[in-house]
């Protein structure tokens, strides 16, 4: 009853012994999903250590074993496992380190909130991720500060790609060019009509001109699937 427990030792004499029921009636009131008296448990009681932890987490709780954790790196892991993004980018702040803020990124991405990709990717100074975020969200004036950046950076194919996703062909020419690609420049510049571009990289490559295919092999319509 209650806290207590009547029973008869041996001797046949009454005894009374008083037990802890917060764990079991924790785990009662957790199985029958009454969750307000859960988190009054919790605020008002020493249930704690990594046995109960451990339990929330294998019974499908880790929103309720946030509540337990105060090391950083379980609560973060335990945040994107029950899909809490708030919290884990609190804790990433904390903990700062590449992995993170990459698992951070990834749940984000999972949960769309494409805010939180951007800065995981910022933090994680993952350059090629942060370009393929803003060529599929649009955001092109983003792009050439990424443009930008690469070439401040000295980042040849970093360049190229936001270039390409720009779909800057003048830029491409010109990033080809000076990297010592005469031939793929010159490629580029006559296959988009940049006619003055062509004659100059044409003359630089003094006569050793790649060929180029006829145009209509240039844009070529998908062969059609036959059903049969």
């Amino acid at each position: 009853m209650g806290n207590t427990v009547f029973a008869l030792d041996r001797d046949g004499k009454n005894r009374m012994i008083q037990i802890d029921v917060t764990e079991y009636m924790f785990k009662l009131a957790l199985l029958q999903r009454k969750y307000d008296q859960v988190i009054s448990m919790i605020k008002s009681s020493n249930l704690c250590g990594s046995a109960i932890i451990s339990y929330l987490q294998q019974k499908g709780f880790p929103e309720v074993a946030l509540h337990f954790v105060k090391d950083e790196r379980t609560r973060f892991n335990l945040a994107v496992q029950c899909g809490n993004i708030e919290v884990a980018l609190q804790s990433a702040h904390e903990l700062d380190d590449k992995d993170t803020w990459y698992k951070l990124g990834v749940e984000a991405l999972r949960q769309g909130n494409l805010q939180i990709v951007e800065f995981s990717y910022q933090k994680n100074k993952a350059y090629e991720r942060l370009s393929f975020l803003y060529l599929i969200t649009g955001n092109l004036d983003k792009l050439r500060k990424m443009l930008k950046m690469a070439e401040m950076r000295g980042d040849v194919m970093g360049c190229f790609h936001n270039a390409l996703f720009l779909g800057d062909v003048k830029e491409q020419v010109k990033i080809l060019e000076e990297a010592g690609q005469l031939p793929l420049a010159y490629v580029a510049a006559a296959t988009h009509s940049l006619h003055a571009e062509a004659e100059r990289i044409s003359a630089a490559l003094e006569g050793n001109i790649p060929q180029l295919p006829p145009q209509s092999q240039l844009l070529l319509p998908p062969t059609p699937i036959l059903k049969v």
